[in-house]
């Protein structure tokens, strides 16, 4: 069977190396795209992020690289890339960001629990921007901190003023920091090609000029936010490594295939993830296929207005919308995790939740089908307004295949991504 894979939490992806390896890669990675845009929202306490379990191989206490590619949007608010967290901890262990009205690069890590204990540092090293594009990475050996923009070392050499806290459980956050158990300073643009390596990197250079999307792992997304929040997951389509859970979740692997995959709408595909909606007040995008080529998501998943069934739309040229359908289909809820699975052969639609057939349904037109498409997690695109219908709640563990499975294919899917969270 041929297949393609995005997985996010939104789609988080993360790759585990074994010792033996000559050249160990990230520990943690995320070789997607995440836009965020949010204004006075990034100092509110329900703001969307991307969460992640940060494997105990990496220890705070002693060597690790933190880098990615970087786009801040402006300067108005303090604006967090990546925050380390610890629900052993009611404020980040470590965060990077960038203060108000400045570029200056910043970074606070905490020594032990207490917040006065928590340490500043003000780099004076100074981002390129606003809209600029541009490659950062943090440095930590067991006594210092090195900084690298752009694969050049920045002159920045501190020394740690104590260990930073190191619990066992820890999490990876990007867009947004933890504050006395309260989200906050939300990054306003782009992170993508972010990686965490568990040892200091001194070939940054190296990396930033070769830094390739290698593997993947599911990871979680979380939509805490407002009625069209800006956040989305432009995420490209890839092979799938294998179908054994051993190579969906095993040790890092070299994709057979890299790049863009082609998924025909017209003919069958079957999209599966495992969701949770937090409220129903508004449209609630879950997953969305777009294209620059129409002014409306080609094919689009959401919930309704105080309404727990899912409904279905697509568009059947660039701006003409082929039909939407009100399925049959209910998600359990608010507040309970569910796996839920879309297929389609040919015209006709069968939707699953938690592996039982709960929809039926006919499609009036073919789905319009660009040549470029993107996938894109928790929110939608309307009549040319990419941020409509935000998602709330958490979407992790999403896959898209280019075949119609079988209601035994979608119960396995499910059985395989199936966690305790």
């Amino acid at each position: 069977m041929r297949f393609l894979l995005f997985t996010i939490s939104a789609v988080l992806l993360r790759v585990l190396m074994t010792s033996a390896q000559a050249n160990p890669g990230p520990t943690w990675s995320f070789p997607l795209r995440l836009s965020m845009g949010g204004g006075a929202y990034k100092t509110e306490p329900d703001i969307s992020f991307v969460n992640d379990t940060l494997y105990p191989t990496v220890n705070l206490r002693g060597s690790f690289t933190i880098l990615g590619w970087l786009r801040p949007s402006d300067t108005t608010w303090w604006r967090t890339f990546v925050s380390i967290e610890s629900p052993d901890c009611d404020t980040s262990l470590l965060n990077v960001a960038l203060p108000p009205n400045s570029m200056e690069i910043y970074f606070a890590y905490m020594v032990n629990r207490r917040l006065e204990d928590r340490v500043n540092v003000f780099t004076r090293i100074t981002a390129p921007g606003p809209n600029v594009e541009f490659h950062f990475a943090i440095a930590k050996s067991e006594s210092h901190f090195s900084i690298y923009v752009n694969g050049v070392q920045q002159q920045f050499n501190y020394a740690l003023q104590g260990q930073i806290f190191n619990p066992s459980t820890k999490y990876v956050v990007l867009g947004r920091t933890k504050y006395q158990n309260l989200g906050g300073s939300q990054w306003n643009g782009l992170i993508h090609g972010m990686d965490i390596f568990n040892r200091t990197l001194t070939a940054v250079r190296a990396r930033y000029q070769h830094d390739e999307v290698e593997n993947t792992h599911a990871g979680r997304f979380d939509c805490n936010g407002v009625l069209n929040f800006d956040l989305c997951h432009d995420i490209l389509l890839s092979r799938r490594l294998g179908n054994r859970p051993a190579e969906r979740h095993g040790p890092y692997r070299s994709p057979q295939h890299r790049g863009r995959v082609g998924l025909e709408l017209p003919g069958p595909f079957s999209i599966l993830g495992w969701f949770r909606v937090s409220d129903r007040r508004f449209w609630r995008a879950a997953i969305s296929v777009e294209s620059p080529d129409a002014n409306s998501a080609l094919f689009r998943i959401a919930l309704p207005p105080d309404q727990m069934m899912f409904n279905i739309a697509w568009m059947r040229s660039p701006a003409a919308r082929g039909g939407a359908i009100n399925t049959t289909a209910v998600a359990p809820g608010p507040n309970v995790n569910f796996h839920f699975a879309l297929v389609k052969d040919d015209n006709e639609i069968n939707i699953y939740v938690d592996g039982v057939r709960r929809a039926t349904h006919s499609l009036s037109s073919q789905v319009f089908n660009p040549e470029t498409k993107q996938i894109v997690l928790g929110r939608t695109k309307l009549d040319g307004n990419p941020n409509r219908s935000q998602w709330n709640g958490v979407i992790r563990d999403v896959y898209v295949f280019d075949t119609a499975l079988t209601r035994a294919q979608v119960l396995q899917e499910r059985q395989d991504t199936r966690r305790g969270d």
